[in-house]
């Protein structure tokens, strides 16, 4: 038996501090387009250089060069349209591969939901049904901390009970997504923060402390944020 060590190297070339991931859902503007902004430096002397693309289903329609120096902040940003579409972006160092930064990326409209047991809505008898242009962020608690790290997308989904559930939109949520995209063609994320059974006080917000993660407006406004 041979043990080898191994030394992992936190080093990146890239470090991006503002870019899309996957699933993410941008809202629109009032022209009915979002803007996807990346940004980021470059911790090597010997990268000058870096190109992004943007592939709408799968296919190519925007490619940005960007000149970069080590330590230095670059930016670049695309359009995308609030629609049935799906968004991709890629980069590469300079003349090197391309290198997938995120995928099924959409714009449209984010709708909270939140108050007690006619928005949670939750139970057997609600469809296990989603979509790709049904989205949400994050995961409802109710009996544990929020878990502030819980920054990821997903795919709606609305059967069984919700709490402490990844992507979870409700009996309400569901109905809303299907029918805006079937009646506006509009990509959607529902946040979803209702408790059955909870007081109106319980749904205040800690006025000392909006943001207070113990409370389900704290975490309202964080998952929102």
């Amino acid at each position: 038996l041979t043990l080898s060590a191994i030394h992992y190297n936190p080093f990146r070339p890239i470090v991006f501090t503002q870019r899309p991931v996957r699933m993410q859902l941008y809202p629109r503007q009032a022209d009915g387009t979002a803007e996807v902004r990346i940004s980021g430096y470059t911790q090597q002397s010997d990268i000058s250089s870096l190109t992004f693309s943007m592939s709408r289903n799968h296919q190519l329609q925007e490619q940005r060069p960007v000149t970069v120096t080590k330590g230095e902040p670059f930016s670049v940003s695309f359009s995308i349209v609030a629609q049935p579409a799906e968004y991709s972006f890629e980069y590469a160092i300079g003349s090197g591969a391309n290198q997938l930064l995120a995928d099924s990326v959409v714009a449209g409209d984010v709708y909270l939901i939140a108050g007690q047991s006619n928005g949670a809505a939750s139970g057997s008898g609600n469809p296990n049904v989603t979509n790709e242009y049904w989205r949400n962020f994050g995961c409802v608690q109710k009996t544990v901390a929020y878990n502030p790290a819980d920054t990821t997308w997903g795919m709606s989904n609305s059967a069984g009970w919700g709490y402490g559930r990844m992507y979870y939109n409700g009996w309400s949520g569901y109905i809303m997504q299907r029918n805006l995209l079937q009646e506006q063609n509009m990509p959607t994320a529902i946040l979803n923060i209702a408790i059955g059974g909870s007081s109106l006080n319980q749904n205040m917000p800690n006025e000392q402390n909006h943001e207070d993660l113990a409370t389900f407006y704290g975490e309202g406004l964080y998952r929102l944020r």
